[in-house]
């Protein structure tokens, strides 16, 4: 995801436009979520929907980034330090996963997606 996307995102918490079309609990979870759309593929707009401990941990990685080595012209939000490329999160998952045996890594990316989504869901639900 570009960094230019985060910090483009929609930061209105209101959207007087849209209530006419918005039931009570959708626009209880306008409040709650953050939106930040990126490009995916062949261009196509992807939203993405940010808890608010999301959003803080994105904050804090963009105001780290240079005492993190990222380089001022990483146009990346997950940045390697000292490099102009970004990080893939299933690499990450897929490395953690071998580092600590596990006989089927790309199995446990597939089990963290769902670990994820299931958080996403019963949080709203809290």
């Amino acid at each position: 995801m570009p960094l230019s996307a985060f910090l483009s995102r929609d930061t209105f918490d209101h959207h007087e436009d849209l209530d006419w079309a918005l039931s009570e609990v959708e626009k209880k979870l306008c409040r709650h979520f953050s939106r930040i759309v990126t490009r995916g593929k062949q261009g196509r707009a992807v939203p993405i929907l940010l808890t608010p401990k999301m959003l803080h941990a994105l904050e804090l990685l963009v105001q780290q980034r240079e005492a993190c080595g990222v380089l001022k012209d990483n146009i990346y939000m997950f940045a390697r330090p000292a490099a102009l490329s970004h990080l893939r999160g299933s690499d990450c998952i897929r490395g953690f996963a071998k580092a600590c045996g596990a006989k089927c890594p790309n199995a446990v990316i597939n089990q963290t997606a769902k670990t994820c989504s299931n958080s996403v869901h019963s949080a709203e639900h809290d």
